[in-house]
């Protein structure tokens, strides 16, 4: 721990905690203004479609101009969309509401890449790992302590308390990161006008190890795009809206778990190989999901398995972007990859909900279960023919 990341960790626990007092907030102010189903999933699709869209121009940004400032300017964006939910709030206004949520997903598509870059600065090589692991505590003690905090919120508070704990978060977030300082090693100012983003296509090619990790990430995002419908659906075929939050709690819980063993599971090992085999392993913890259809116990040991390989997986996959993308493309890199993972997540929503309405439960889990499995075998098979080795205590890797 340093005083930079503890500042980003700070940050971020307060970003993230914004975010979801301002999700449960809309969704109740939705409820208020009499929204149809229809028209809630519109305006919440509307915003990651805005994300998607500005990604390659945000990475072009990112690579020319200095990573604290875009992180300055993202924070002051995201700011002030909280005060225009506010007004949304009090002037029931259904426009309004979209035009904040869409700046805020605009002002996400530059901040998400730009922090996976400011942490490849402030931490060392070796520290990585780790960094990215306890990165990813802090935000999942945050998700799992503010849904908590606002479901009773909104039990007993009025909503307009809700928008002004949004409003504190975000002011306080940004008032912290002035106290960041992130020395890049390269002159950005020297860079030419023009950043292709195509040159991120090229460095695919040039680096097919990227080429193996998207793969897994697609796959990862196959079952976690649709698990708030699986989870919904479990506690309809069981009755029990209970069995909910237990879910949700069993896999936080396991996710945390997994941060303070994680370097030890990798050490000194390939990290692309461990990275696949724990996406195996996510395969296997969906396939005992299915079985959660008879027995709830299997949907609470399907969700502690895939919490935990989660919790394992994910730093890796941050870990491995950081440590082999050159420094003067980071910033495209990290934008297709947030681009991709959103692209994945709302393919991967409309597939579940295919399945479940045409299909069943067990059939859905049954086909995502297979095709994980599958296609991590397939990465894995592919990591031993093309020798892909990188380790945290190498400076260099194969391929």
């Amino acid at each position: 721990m340093n005083k930079n990341f503890t500042v980003v960790l700070a940050a971020d626990f307060l970003s993230v905690s914004g975010l979801w007092f301002g999700i449960f907030a809309n969704f109740q102010l939705m409820i208020l203004l009499g929204l149809t189903d229809f028209y809630k999933a519109l305006i919440l699709v509307v915003g990651p479609v805005f994300l998607i869209l500005t990604s390659p121009y945000a990475g072009k940004v990112i690579d020319r101009y200095p990573v604290k400032n875009i992180i300055t300017i993202a924070g002051l964006v995201q700011f002030s969309c909280a005060i225009l939910q506010l007004y949304a709030f009090y002037s029931n206004s259904v426009l309004i509401l979209i035009f904040s949520l869409v700046m805020l997903n605009i002002a996400n598509a530059f901040y998400t890449p730009s922090l996976k870059s400011a942490i490849a600065f402030i931490v060392p090589n070796q520290k990585l790992l780790e960094a990215n692991a306890l990165y990813m505590n802090v935000t999942t003690i945050s998700r799992i302590s503010i849904t908590a905090i606002s479901g009773l919120a909104l039990s007993f508070l009025p909503l307009l308390h809700m928008y002004i704990a949004v409003i504190i978060c975000y002011f306080i977030m940004n008032f912290l990161r002035l106290y960041i300082h992130i020395n890049e090693s390269i002159d950005k100012r020297s860079f030419q006008k023009s950043l292709p983003f195509k040159d991120v296509f090229l460095l695919l090619g040039k680096k097919p190890i990227l080429i193996g990790l998207m793969m897994n990430v697609s796959m990862i995002y196959l079952f976690l795009g649709g698990s708030n419908l699986v989870i919904l659906k479990l506690s309809e075929l069981h009755e029990n809206h209970v069995i909910q939050g237990f879910l949700y709690g069993i896999e936080g819980i396991f996710l945390m778990i997994a941060g303070f063993v994680v370097k030890k599971i990798y050490g000194k090992r390939n990290l692309l190989l461990i990275n696949t085999v724990l996406v195996t392993g996510t395969g296997i913890a969906v396939y005992i999901m299915q079985f959660g259809v008879y027995s709830v116990w299997s949907a609470f040991l399907g969700y502690s398995l895939f919490g935990f390989f989660m919790g394992c997986w994910l730093p890796s996959y941050s870990t491995i972007s950081q440590l082999i993308i050159p420094e003067e493309i980071r910033g495209r890199f990290f934008a297709f990859q947030e681009m991709w993972n959103r692209i994945t997540q709302q393919l991967a929503l409309l597939y579940t909900g295919f399945m479940l309405e045409f299909f069943n439960l067990f059939s859905h889990l049954h086909m995502t279960s297979i095709a994980i499995i599958s296609i991590s075998l397939v990465v894995l098979v592919w990591n031993f023919k093309r020798d892909f080795t990188i380790s945290l205590h190498e400076s260099t890797f194969n391929k």
